[in-house]
């Protein structure tokens, strides 16, 4: 007889054991997740607020047949919903698991927010049909795009500064502008800097003109590139190039466990699409967001 219940702390392993299996398959992968056990369940012990409180999960006789997680930012009101994920099999339906896991989710979600979201695979057709059942909307499809470690000798050595207290105002500003209603404020961004994350700018007569975020994911010893802004003004000129560039050799050089670098960018935004793969990212799965807003 299955029951949604809330996990304990020693069910962190077989909860990153049955979600490793079915990120596996593209038909199951959730965006958020990694692959493998230990890079999820690393991910998991670092989610904010902790991991415990916001899964639940359903089990069949002692087994783990489905999950539900929730993160969420109480200052940006938003919500970023980790499944559903099930264990389909010939006894196991996915809609009525899913449903039963999405709803129980919603009352434990708090109040204050009003932005969900859902993010997977594009080929996670059940996904999607969970999104339609709840009157999410699609967002624009996005590719992870990598470039591994043997790559970075095609690349020029450049050099930018990393951010410092005088453009922390600009960042903000233009954070806002070209990134609006996203899922890290600049302020947010500024309160992480450290060893491991770091913003490098690039600045004409005090005019900070570009930006870009490069970080170690500690949970899975990878690089990962988050934000990428260009003024209009600087633009078709190299900029966003040379910040790209410069982040892949700092990432590099300065943490040896890294083997590649990702980045995700829209499967519509054609100039960043093409500046990526044009310094040898590759294109490595497809995800589709949905979201939805309600009135508190």
């Amino acid at each position: 007889m299955s029951r949604i219940i809330k996990p304990k702390n020693n069910d962190l392993d077989r909860i990153s054991l049955f979600i490793s299996r079915l990120q596996n398959h593209k038909e199951s992968l959730i965006g958020y997740f990694d692959r493998t056990p230990d890079e999820i369940k690393l991910y998991l012990e670092e989610l904010e607020p902790g991991w415990k409180e916001n899964t639940l999960m359903i089990e069949d006789d002692g087994k783990i047949i489905g999950i539900i997680i929730a993160e969420y930012d109480i200052e940006l009101q938003r919500v970023w919903i980790h499944g559903p994920m099930v264990d389909v099999t010939d006894q196991i339906d996915w809609d009525s698991i899913a449903v039963e896991l999405y709803e129980f989710l919603l009352r434990i979600i708090p109040t204050q927010i009003n932005d969900y979201e859902l993010y997977g695979e594009k080929s996670n057709i059940n996904l999607q049909k969970l999104a339609e059942t709840f009157d999410y909307k699609p967002a624009e499809p996005s590719c992870v795009l990598s470039f591994s470690r043997f790559q970075i000798t095609t690349l020029p050595i450049l050099s930018l500064n990393p951010i410092s207290e005088k453009y922390f105002n600009q960042f903000k500003t233009n954070h806002a502008k070209m990134f609006p209603n996203t899922y890290y404020s600049a302020q947010q961004i500024l309160n992480k800097l450290d060893e491991s994350n770091q913003v490098f700018i690039e600045s004409h007569n005090k005019d900070l003109v570009g930006f870009i975020q490069g970080k170690l994911e500690k949970s899975n010893n990878q690089g990962y590139i988050d934000f990428i802004g260009v003024k209009k003004s600087a633009r078709r000129r190299g900029t966003g190039r040379k910040l790209v560039t410069v982040v892949l050799h700092w990432l590099f050089n300065t943490f040896t466990q890294i083997n590649e670098v990702k980045l995700t960018v829209s499967e519509k935004n054609i100039p960043a699409y093409n500046l990526y793969t044009s310094l040898g990212f590759k294109v490595e799965q497809t995800l589709q967001g949905y979201r939805k807003k309600i009135d508190n």
